[in-house]
């Protein structure tokens, strides 16, 4: 007896479509002109902690204990620290964030550091894959990483606060080169860097400690905002506020040309 082929019937797929205004007037918002995230990148000990907390009320999720040095900040009464352990109490500042959005007496959240949350979510990724990190067929691994990463970036994004984060920085060294890379992994830096809206480098400049966001080929560090493109500016909350005109500028008193022996 001659077998019945089967008809296989494929499921519709759904797909939604919503209606949209086309907008008829210019729209850009001009008047909203601060970044929203912040990298500030530099080597151990530069000072990149003590930096991000001289932003306005500003919360450090400390996972490196480096607040443990802010006793004599100057900055001290509007700095609020929460020193955190592991990936599960990251995610519980990510909720807590989000439940108490409209409340928090925050202006600034400072993630410190990428390089250690990395570093958690890689033992993490082991755990859950069981495997050592890196060895997983196809990439697996890498590509759970840079999920969980960037789900916890956006998590911190949608508080709508300026976001710092902290970055170790490598420095690969070539013949007449030395080139300046965040300490993180090959495509989990590219999509922190892109979600970025400025990425500094701090270091010495003429004895003066600085955060340059001039791009060059040495490092990544740039911006997209037009006030601190190609700019090398004091390693301080003053110095940057005043270049992205969120403060007004400290006009000395002294008269031009006036002698400061007089």
């Amino acid at each position: 007896m001659a077998q019945q082929s089967r008809q296989v019937t494929k499921p519709k797929k759904s797909v939604e479509i919503k209606e949209i205004s086309l907008p008829m007037e210019p729209t850009v918002d001009f008047s909203s002109d601060q970044p929203e995230i912040i990298i500030i990148a530099g080597s151990p000990k530069v000072g990149k902690t003590f930096l991000s907390a001289s932003f306005p009320k500003v919360l450090i999720a400390d996972m490196e204990g480096g607040s443990r040095f802010l006793e004599y900040h100057p900055n001290k009464a509007n700095i609020y620290v929460l020193q955190l352990s592991d990936l599960a109490e990251v995610r519980g500042l990510i909720v807590q964030l989000a439940k108490e959005k409209d409340n928090l007496p925050y202006d600034t959240i400072v993630v410190d550091s990428l390089t250690t949350l990395e570093q958690w979510i890689e033992e993490e990724v082991s755990k859950d894959l069981n495997c050592e990190f890196g060895t997983a067929g196809y990439g697996a691994d890498y590509g759970s990483a840079r999920t969980k990463m960037m789900r916890m970036i956006n998590g911190f994004k949608k508080v709508n606060k300026r976001i710092i984060l902290i970055a170790h920085t490598n420095i690969s060294a070539e013949p007449g080169t030395e080139i300046k890379t965040l300490s993180l992994t090959g495509k989990v830096k590219n999509l922190v860097t892109a979600a970025a809206d400025a990425v500094g480098f701090m270091g010495w400049k003429n004895e003066e400690r600085i955060i340059s966001f001039a791009s060059t080929q040495k490092d990544e560090s740039g911006s997209r905002y037009p006030q601190l493109i190609g700019k090398d500016i004091p390693a301080t909350y003053q110095a940057f506020a005043e270049t992205i005109g969120e403060i007004e500028p400290v006009i000395s008193e002294k008269l031009e040309g006036e002698d400061d022996n007089e």
